[in-house]
């Protein structure tokens, strides 16, 4: 289902935009709320997979090389940095567009039905640095515990993902059903595709 996700949601994006006023408003609230949820949940168990998948990758790699993570950790070091600098750059060229959008009005915007809060109980960099240290301290400590722990940690992780992966569509129908609600998909589209794509080639490189 993964490989056919991106006509999946093309395909929504584009029911949405023909037939999307044709929905009740209770039912486009409904989606909306629903959207919002999942967003939520995902905001709330990402530092898990972050740290879920940092543990496993230095278990795997610590007792053997060692310095593979150090040149990992310099690598997305420098990735980031160079990320950062392109991303300066082509957002001084874009900032001398209009990049104001109308606000909806009070009596266009889309309420949803209810709203899910979690908090978050961990930071996504405590996360991330927790896997690291714990996963290389383990690693040193008890090489068969922690192996055995990653193994798992990487079952659970996967499926997780392979369930999320079934609510894609209702997380973006909900939020494509609000900016068709709001009259924005039209805005966005016809003033702001230069950008996204000024956005997606920075993103590449």
């Amino acid at each position: 289902m993964f490989r056919k996700m991106p006509f999946i949601l093309l395909g929504i994006i584009l029911l949405i935009c023909l037939f999307g006023n044709m929905l009740p408003l209770e039912s486009k609230a409904f989606f909306y709320a629903v959207s919002l949820s999942i967003k939520s949940i995902i905001i709330t168990i990402l530092p898990f997979i972050i740290f879920a998948l940092l543990f496993k990758v230095t278990t795997n790699l610590a007792h053997n090389a060692s310095k593979i993570i150090l040149l990992i950790l310099a690598g997305v070091t420098c990735s980031n940095f160079l990320s950062t600098f392109i991303s300066h750059y082509v957002g001084m060229w874009i900032y001398q567009f209009n990049l104001s959008v109308i606000p909806p009005t009070s009596g266009t915007e889309l309420t949803p039905l209810w709203q899910l809060n979690i908090p978050r109980l961990v930071p996504n960099n405590i996360a991330m640095f927790s896997g690291l240290g714990v996963g290389i301290a383990l690693c040193y400590w008890k090489p068969q515990m922690a192996l055995a722990i990653a193994n798992r940690l990487d079952v659970i992780v996967n499926k997780t993902l392979h369930t999320f992966t079934y609510f894609i569509p209702l997380f973006v129908a909900g939020f494509m059903i609000k900016l068709d609600h709001e009259g924005v998909i039209m805005t966005l589209a016809k003033d702001y595709a230069l950008i996204f794509a000024m956005i997606a080639l920075a993103q590449f490189s």
